[in-house]
This record gives structure tokens, C-alpha cells and sequence, in this order.
């Protein structure tokens, strides 16, 4: 984010001073900075448990039942990252080949690699939802050593 605002600052007042900004701005926040902005955080979101959740109900029912959702709940998410990877991926590979490019008053602007940030994000999304899945289904290993603090 600071990196798009001082790029976009800087084109500001270089247009300010000079008359002419920063070549294709615009375009590089857009197909670049913003996108990054949006997936790039998705797995530490993730890893940190800070998506929205809707907890009303689920607190009432018994721990059992919330053991078996929050596994369900996973799995689905897996399932549904894991599809929108392919997907994303299948995307970039194909405008790759094209090598996609936007008309832009100073030329031809490569959009192409642009495209590769959506799945890597996901991609990383969904290897952390692996190893979280993972870690809850090993036992937790039991901790025979006395507790050394405030010794």
C-alpha cells in the first residue's frame, strides 16, 4: 500500500511540476498494487483467524458438534480454494500464452504477469489450510516436563 501511494504521490506531483506523471500509473495500480493488495494478505488472515465469522448459533451448540463443523467447515474451504487455484491458474497460463497486453497512451502495457498474483495467493492460502487441516488431526503431545514459570 505504501509502495502504490508513494508511486501514485509521486506521479501527482511530478504532473504538478512538469506537466507530464508517471507513464501507465494508473495501469500498474490497477492491474498490480490493488490486486496485491486484495490476496496478498489472504493467508496471513487466515493463519491469524481474523476472517468473519457468524458464531451466534455455533456457541450454543455442544463442543462435539463444533468440533465436527469446524472440520467440515475446513474441508469445504479446502475444496473451494483448491478449485478457485486451478481456476486462477488455468486464467494466468492462458493470458500468459496470449502474452495480454492493455492499450495505454504510451503503448503497449504488459498485464500478463499481473495475473500470476491470484493464484500464488491462493495458492499459499490453500497450502496453509493443508497444514492447518494436518496439525489438527495429529494428537497433541503430552507435556510431561513441570511448569518452570515463575521458578
Amino acid at each position: 500500500m505504501v509502495l502504490m501511494a508513494v508511486h501514485i504521490s509521486a506521479s501527482i506531483v511530478l504532473r504538478w511540476i512538469t506537466g507530464h506523471g508517471i507513464p501507465v500509473t494508473i495501469e500498474v495500480a490497477q492491474y498490480y498494487y490493488m490486486v496485491s493488495l486484495t490476496y496478498l494478505p489472504l493467508a496471513l488472515i487466515e493463519r491469524r483467524g481474523k476472517h468473519l465469522n457468524a458464531e451466534f448459533l455455533y456457541l450454543m451448540l455442544p463442543k462435539l458438534v463444533q468440533i465436527l463443523l469446524d472440520i467440515a467447515l475446513q474441508l469445504m474451504l479446502l475444496g473451494y480454494i483448491g478449485f478457485l487455484t486451478w481456476r486462477t491458474y488455468l486464467n494466468a497460463l492462458g493470458r500468459t500464452r496470449a502474452e495480454e497486453t492493455i492499450l495505454t497512451t504510451e503503448g503497449n502495457f504488459m498485464t500478463w504477469p499481473a495475473r500470476w498474483i491470484v493464484p500464488v495467493c491462493l495458492g499459499l492460502v490453500f497450502l496453509y489450510l493443508v497444514v492447518k487441516i494436518l496439525r489438527s488431526l495429529m494428537p497433541t503431545p503430552k507435556n510431561n516436563t513441570p511448569n518452570m514459570v515463575g521458578s
